[in-house]
């Protein structure tokens, strides 16, 4: 199996964060207004989140040949929970890339065959939630936001933070509302051993680990 020489300590299981979009920049949030979007709405420099898939799993009957990212997004013409080499999505990326690698216990405590389980079973069914963007500005707005229409999920469609959280939920993670939930939300679960950037200008995140 190929793996990136950035991540020779990355492990099933492991979270990479996507970030460092401009708030500020009015074109751009018009152009890419789902990553932008949740970052504006979440106070975070964080806009994404996938999953490092675990590699001993075969895809469709045959070994995986290269380190693959499991995530809920929208890229190249598919919509919804997809498999993507981690190379491909790291290199392209332009902007803040984190690797948080999960501690041992947080490993110990999961069913790691349920949380596979759930996180592949969902690809194909299942699209990106549009929906759920939406959700986050409206439970933003005093009283309406408390409307139960905005705190219900999506059948069928999930956005990347919702999709893992779900995945993590059916591990036996306690206490996860994952429609609820952003990148952001996920950094901030005190379930990690270590983070790690790899690429963008030198950056934190905002509370990692501390909850």
């Amino acid at each position: 199996m190929t793996v990136p020489p950035y991540l020779p300590s990355a492990r099933g299981g492991d979270l990479i964060f996507f970030g460092g979009a401009d708030a500020s920049d009015v074109v751009h949030l018009i152009t890419d207004v789902v990553s932008n979007g949740i970052a504006v709405l979440t106070r975070s420099n964080l806009t994404h989140v996938a999953m490092v898939l675990e590699p001993s799993l075969a895809i469709d009957g045959r070994p995986q040949t290269c380190l693959n990212l499991i995530e809920s997004t929208i890229l190249a013409g598919k919509s919804g929970p997809q498999i993507n080499p981690a190379e491909g999505r790291i290199q392209r990326y332009e902007g803040l890339v984190f690797l948080a690698r999960l501690r041992e216990r947080t490993r110990v405590m999961l069913d790691w065959n349920a949380v596979w389980d759930y996180l592949l079973g969902r690809i194909g069914p299942d699209h990106y939630s549009i929906k759920t963007i939406f959700d986050y500005l409206a439970r933003a707005v005093p009283i309406i936001g408390r409307l139960p229409l905005f705190c219900r999920p999506e059948a069928k469609a999930e956005v990347c933070s919702e999709y893992l959280a779900a995945g993590f939920r059916a591990g036996g993670f306690p206490g996860i509302h994952p429609h609820v939930g952003c990148p952001q939300t996920l950094a901030e679960w005190a379930i990690y051993e270590h983070l790690d950037q790899l690429c963008g200008r030198p950056a934190a995140i905002r509370n990692f680990n501390t909850v």
